[in-house]
């Protein structure tokens, strides 16, 4: 990660949205700086008193590919380890957030700068630690069990029938949210390049400003810059398409989660003129709330319309995700409808706990900001109600399965005579 920290520090551009982060003061500092950054741990930036986030969301999937790669490997060789029952191993895995955190602690402090114009931005030590344990802990579990299984011991792990319906039924509502996540990467990256390249709305000269420097950015430099924040781009797509409220920290292009080539169109102009007019620089974050429907006045007609996709799609990967969770809390066999309707209705919380989660760790003061509790609450209803379609469909899919099937009691028919 350190590597990777360097590699940024070098090859950054200055007007990139990402440098803001790292490229700051010296070489080795911005290294670990960008190591430290990929915990997605926020900084403080002490002249002005705020907390920022730059840092996309695709260099914590680096570093749990580092974690996971690490124990992998390690399991190979490390006396003692290959003996360990498998759910020891597991234990060990989890252990890797511990030196993790230790090594991040020891860069992010190494990172901090002290500029002569007075401005200093420093980790927050708690987010990176917290951070640094929970992601060592996931990619090192996540490492074990690659191990377990390539030494085919995987079936080795002893969980509880508890333990298991419950991972069964997280796992029935996760990979359709998973389905629908990787969609709306795929789909909002695309719509960030096309705008990119099309430099909507002097999205170079805003994003050099952005980046403290006077020099517009290059459309080559904008589209990685917008590539690096596929996985952010895609959770924000999602949550417009559920109909989750945003607000803008800066009113422009760059502030809204899908861009536009007059951002003026999306949100309210008054809002924009008040905070731009006022005196009161207490706040950089106003509010300029608004939800996919007010992009009506800055998209054609047509391309309004399609972006309601998005909606079906969130509405489809639920009916889905319910019908798993209820096909797999019941085995398969359909049981009850209200036990079915029930089972199906988890998704709802399921997948507002997730959201809230991932919309809380991708917060920037770019491409929008969604309200968490709005994205709680419309990934609450729409879970709840369309997974329990789900499960009503999984019900009487199970009912249909299982008509052709022998009354209790009655025995099978004799075996037909040898030829």
């Amino acid at each position: 990660m350190l590597l990777v920290g360097l590699v940024l520090a070098v090859a950054l551009p200055k007007a990139s949205i990402t440098s803001v982060e790292i490229v700051d003061g010296s070489t080795i500092k911005a290294a670990f700086r960008g190591a430290a950054s990929a915990t997605l741990a926020t900084f403080d930036v002490t002249s002005v008193d705020y907390v920022i986030r730059i840092m996309p969301a695709i260099f914590l999937l680096v570093l749990l590919l580092v974690c996971a790669g690490s124990v992998r490997v390690l399991s190979s060789f490390v006396p003692g380890v290959r003996e360990m029952a498998a759910n020891q191993r597991l234990l060990w895995g989890l252990a890797t957030g511990v030196p993790l955190a230790i090594l991040m602690f020891v860069f992010g402090f190494a990172s901090k700068e002290s500029p002569s114009d007075g401005v200093t931005l420093s980790v927050s030590v708690a987010s990176l630690i917290l951070l640094s344990l929970l992601w060592g802990a996931l990619g090192g579990f996540a490492g074990a069990l690659w191990a377990l299984r390539s030494e085919g011991r995987l079936g080795e792990v002893r969980l509880s029938p508890a333990v298991a319906r419950v991972l069964a039924v997280l796992k029935g509502a996760l990979v359709p949210l998973v389905a629908l996540l990787v969609v709306s990467t795929i789909v909002g990256t695309s719509v960030w390049v096309i705008q990119a390249a099309r430099n909507a709305g002097d999205m170079k000269a805003i994003a050099a400003s952005y980046a403290g420097t006077d020099d517009p950015a290059s459309t080559g430099g904008l589209i990685l810059d917008v590539v690096l924040f596929a996985p952010d781009n895609g959770i924000h797509f999602a949550e417009l398409g559920a109909g989750a409220q945003f607000h803008t920290p800066i009113f422009d292009t760059l502030g809204l989660p899908a861009p536009v080539t007059d951002a003026r169109d999306v949100y309210d102009t008054d809002d924009a003129q008040e905070f731009l007019q006022g005196d009161d620089l207490s706040t950089l974050t106003p509010e300029g709330a608004f939800r996919i429907f007010n992009y009506s006045g800055a998209l054609p007609a047509a391309l309004f319309i399609a972006s309601f996709l998005l909606s079906a799609l969130v509405l489809a990967a639920a009916l889905w995700a319910g019908y798993r969770v209820a096909r797999s809390a019941t085995g398969g066999a359909g049981g009850a409808l209200g036990r079915s309707l029930g089972y199906g209705a988890l998704v709802g919380p399921i997948w507002a706990v997730t959201m809230i989660a991932l919309n809380a760790l991708i917060q920037k003061d770019i491409m929008g900001k969604a309200v968490g509790l709005s994205v709680g609450l419309n990934f609450l209803v729409i879970g709840a109600v369309l997974g329990a379609f789900g499960g009503l469909l999984a019900a009487s899919r199970g009912s249909t399965d299982g008509a052709s099937a022998l009354p209790a009691g009655v025995p099978p028919p004799p075996p037909p005579p040898p030829a």
